[in-house]
């Protein structure tokens, strides 16, 4: 059975998401893209379908960079989870030989346990130990930007991340969706914090 906690972090779920059960959610988390499709319920039709949201997400962010530091630019960037195809841009960054010196990035979210701890960037799971893995690791050495330009989230910095942003001189750009349970920047649905309109929403600032 799939497992996200490990000995240096570990979490029970929300206590704003309505199913808490542990064991049913570790046995649902295994279920594969088959068995959506063959479940017992006649009423309902289910279809698995692929799509290439994820190539013109990743060649929209190599296109960004390109453009900002071959005009030697300033880019910030504030990324969501750092899906593995994040690898696919550091190999693109490294064939057409474009030095990142000028890139900055902020990681959107982290997870963080019901004690108020961010996850360190040692969890396998974590967005900033996905975005080192799957980006800046990969990226040739010559070409990195400083590791202190990819920014994560941390007991430390959460505080500050917004204001570290608008330092920055803000965002160029923010890329985002919904997650699986509806929620956008973990603001679950029915979680405390969700604002009554958009001009709220803006307002919010990091948070866990």
């Amino acid at each position: 059975m799939a497992t996200f906690e490990t000995a240096d972090f570990k979490y029970n779920p929300s206590h704003y998401v309505p199913f808490r059960d542990k064991a049913v959610l570790e046995k649902m988390r295994d279920i594969t893209r088959n068995d959506f499709v063959n479940h017992p319920n006649p009423n309902l039709k289910i279809s698995v379908t692929d799509c290439d949201l994820g190539m013109m997400f990743f060649m929209d962010i190599f296109r960004r960079i390109s453009t900002a530091m071959e005009a030697g630019k300033k880019l910030v960037m504030i990324l969501p989870q750092p899906w593995p195809f994040y690898q696919q841009v550091a190999e693109l960054i490294n064939i057409s030989k474009i030095n990142c010196k000028n890139l900055y990035t902020f990681n959107m979210d982290e997870y963080a346990n019901e004690n108020g701890e961010i996850a360190p960037e040692s969890w396998p799971f974590g967005f900033t130990h996905a975005l080192k893995k799957y980006f800046y690791s990969k990226l040739d050495p010559a070409l990195r930007p400083p590791e202190s330009q990819m920014i994560g989230l941390t007991n430390k910095n959460f505080k500050d991340y917004g204001q570290m942003i608008t330092d920055m001189g803000g965002a160029d750009i923010c890329y985002s969706g919904p997650g699986w349970t509806g929620h956008l920047g973990f603001i679950e649905p029915d979680a405390p914090e969700v604002p009554k309109d958009l001009e709220e929403f803006k307002k919010l600032g990091p948070h866990l």
